[in-house]
């Protein structure tokens, strides 16, 4: 709540996070769909939209994906930060982050933004690419189609309809992050790998 007061947020209203570009690989368009249903029910929801750096290859989407948010109407319930360095902050005080990704074939396109959000207590809906099925349980997050956004916002809409449900879930997510991704375990796990290979190697 604190945080949301620092940065004019209603305390009380869903705030989902998307985290991207204007690629047709990160999808923005299934999180505005969505997120343009889920309105029609929660009207004080917000979306904060997160991209990077004006890429010139995705001029073209970028006019597409402008387009879409005014032919929705959902310019006023959006909140471009541009490129930020308090991106922290912006999981943490969010309800939920939305990735719903198409597929995870560059190093940019990996899922990390999801695992980051999980740690400080975010739940997160993904689409099942780059190894999200491993991770996400259903307790700690939700995989959803990429192509439907009519799934996005009934996820949405079940997520919300008790206030704790969300808590809840972030609880469950920053506990995964703690128990399968602490440094320590990591660590012992990178050298697994190392001695492993060394041992085949002699």
């Amino acid at each position: 709540d604190a945080l949301r007061r620092k940065y004019s947020f209603d305390t009380k209203a869903p705030i989902l996070l998307f985290v991207g570009n204007f690629s047709k690989t990160k999808n923005m368009e299934c999180a505005l769909i969505g997120f343009k249903k889920f309105l029609e029910k929660t009207p004080k929801a917000r979306m904060i939209v997160t991209t990077e750096l004006h890429i010139d290859r995705f001029s073209d989407r970028e006019q597409y994906l402008r387009r879409l948010i005014n032919d929705l109407g959902i310019a006023e319930n959006l909140i471009f930060p541009g490129v930020t360095d308090k991106m922290p902050q912006l999981m943490q005080l969010s309800d939920v982050l939305i990735a719903p990704f198409r597929d995870s074939d560059g190093p940019s396109d990996y899922y990390l933004a999801a695992l980051e959000a999980m740690a400080v207590g975010t739940s997160v809906f993904v689409s099942p690419r780059g190894g999200m099925k491993e991770v996400i349980d259903g307790k700690n997050g939700r995989l959803i189609d990429p192509e439907q956004p009519e799934q996005l916002c009934s996820e949405l809409e079940h997520l919300f309809t008790d206030k704790t449900k969300a808590k809840v879930m972030g609880a469950n997510a920053a506990r995964f992050i703690r128990e399968h991704f602490s440094p320590d375990l990591v660590e012992r796990k990178v050298k697994e790998v190392y001695l492993e290979v060394l041992k085949h190697a002699k």
